[in-house]
């Protein structure tokens, strides 16, 4: 009996001796929860529908410009020119991931107006070249809204995660790519889902329309998001 709570004082002084002291991540961890502040949840929801555009435009507007070259060009022409203008679209993408960090140093938060503007410039330009039907002139046209999809993706994926990063803590960087490869994909599945429902019964230049109109709306999402920005 005396050895068993002689055991049992041993322990609990030794356990107060060797009291575990908490790192500094850990108490770092503590003090800094993630909050989902209204910037973060506009600019999240803003990357997913936005990304989403792009990724939908640059695959239907392929489809788009194949639909339309089949009207006046054979099977082995048409693959010769897609070949062309897919080789040009990553040049440029190549040259926009090269002038981003210059045009991004001048604009800084306001390039975002910018890449609105050249996505809804996109879409614009592939229904003129649609409704241009003049033969390659039409797909000239088309073909410049294909590049414009390509040349916006990088920079827009990389200045929104800039903006993110600057108004929110650094240990809170990594959950913030995770919210926003999440809306991406939901973005994806929720656009492909009704473009989808588009198709069974309509054309293609029907979603290039709808695409438009919703570009549109993007407009009042990144005029929240800069009236937020000027006032922190």
């Amino acid at each position: 009996m005396i050895f068993c709570m002689t055991v049992c004082f041993i322990n609990i002084i030794l356990s107060n001796f060797f009291y575990e002291v908490k790192t500094n991540n850990e108490i770092l961890n503590e003090k800094s929860k993630f909050k989902f502040s209204k910037i973060l949840f506009l600019l999240t929801a803003l990357y997913g529908l936005f990304y989403a555009s792009i990724s939908i435009g640059q695959t239907n507007s392929k489809l788009f410009m194949q639909y339309d070259m089949s009207r006046f060009l054979n099977t082995e022409s048409i693959a010769i020119y897609l070949s062309i203008i897919l080789a040009l679209s990553r040049l440029s993408r190549t040259l926009s991931n090269l002038v981003f960090m210059k045009v991004y140093k001048k604009l800084k938060n306001n390039i975002v107006k910018l890449l609105e503007a050249t996505l809804l410039s996109a879409f614009t330009l592939m229904l003129i070249g649609h409704f241009v039907g003049n033969g390659m002139l039409g797909i000239i046209i088309m073909a410049l809204g294909f590049f414009l999809f390509l040349a916006i993706r990088d920079p827009f994926d990389n200045s929104i995660r800039k903006i993110c990063f600057d108004n929110s803590e650094q240990q809170n960087h990594d959950k913030i790519i995770v919210y926003l490869s999440l809306s991406r994909k939901i973005g994806e599945v929720f656009f492909s889902g009704i473009i989808a429902m588009i198709l069974t019964k309509f054309s293609y230049v029907y979603v290039v329309i709808f695409m438009l109109i919703v570009a549109f709306m993007y407009i009042f999402i990144i005029n929240n998001i800069n009236k937020l920005l000027k006032e922190k």
